[in-house]
């Protein structure tokens, strides 16, 4: 109550002539000291209960109270009002003290808990501070491409390895531009199959051509995986590395397989050429009546 406790107003309460057969009941959260009760009983209440009470318990009382009843383990009637005025001022003091007391322990303990809790949250800030700073550079530095896309196809962001791959020299080049545009047009199709089976919850890899801003057409190879975000969306998560000099490579050894392939079937054509010549000179020899010149190429 803002202006008076209950004690007082218990104490004021029975002092008035119009109010002292009005019963009167303690019911309180606050004070649950045995010496609180014993006071609101020196000061006549009728009964002194601590919350919370169930409702059927609480009718209960009101009728032995109403019914001008004594029954109840947490309750007592007094009737007759206080007779010693210091001692009942004294108890009612003592009881503020109390109060207060247990007050300002709760404070100081709820002081004590928020500073715990605000240094624990302050390390937990470093830590993240700390974690954040060191995916931030591996994130920059990092040699291979590291890109979210969104769900729609939209580059979200890119490090600096990616973007020397499109010839952007900034993530404002191309930060909201769809990926696909990027991709040499033969390649789009699967590109944009991979990118419905990873929004599935698949992880997906693929090879593919694209073209920069400056024209310089390179070989990708990217492994993409969904990305959760905070909102419930998904978007994706890529890796991606420049295998355009593995793909010369390959070019360059296939190429050379073919010249050999080539020069093998040439040199076999060849010998199975001169085979034919000497089988030809062993027959005329033959019809002559001479010997045959080449023994290898004689039927036996």
């Amino acid at each position: 109550m803002p202006v008076m406790d209950g004690f007082t107003l218990c104490k004021h309460w029975r002092a008035e002539s119009a109010l002292r057969d009005i019963p009167f009941i303690f019911y309180t959260a606050t004070y649950t000291d045995a010496r609180d009760e014993q006071l609101a009983k020196d000061l006549g209440a009728d009964r002194f209960v601590i919350k919370p009470q169930e409702p059927q318990v609480m009718h209960a009382i009101l009728q032995e109270v109403l019914a001008g009843g004594s029954k109840g383990s947490a309750v007592a009637v007094v009737a007759t009002p206080p007779s010693d005025e210091t001692v009942t001022l004294r108890e009612s003091n003592e009881v503020l003290v109390r109060k207060l007391e247990k007050k300002v322990a709760e404070l100081e303990a709820a002081r004590e808990l928020s500073d715990v809790e605000r240094r624990q949250r302050h390390q937990v800030e470093e830590s993240l501070r700390g974690s954040e700073e060191r995916w931030r550079l591996i994130y920059e530095t990092e040699p291979e491409c590291v890109k979210i896309i969104s769900a729609e196809g939209r580059l979200v962001t890119m490090n600096p390895a990616g973007l020397a791959m499109i010839d952007a020299t900034s993530l404002d080049q191309v930060c909201g531009r769809q990926v696909i545009d990027l991709v040499v047009p033969e390649y789009r199709e699967a590109f944009l199959a991979m990118h419905r089976d990873v929004l599935g919850g698949q992880m997906r890899r693929l090879e593919f051509e694209v073209i920069g801003l400056n024209g310089t057409r390179r070989w990708l190879e990217t492994q993409e995986a969904p990305l959760k975000n905070e909102d419930g969306t998904v978007s994706l998560l890529g890796v991606t590395r420049d295998i355009t000099e593995r793909k010369a490579a390959e070019n360059r050894i296939r190429e050379q397989l073919d010249e050999l392939l080539r020069w093998q079937s040439v040199m076999l054509s060849r010998e199975d050429r001169v085979q034919q010549l000497k089988r030809e000179v062993n027959e005329l020899l033959v019809q002559r009546g001479e010997p045959a010149r080449y023994a290898s190429e004689v039927k036996s």
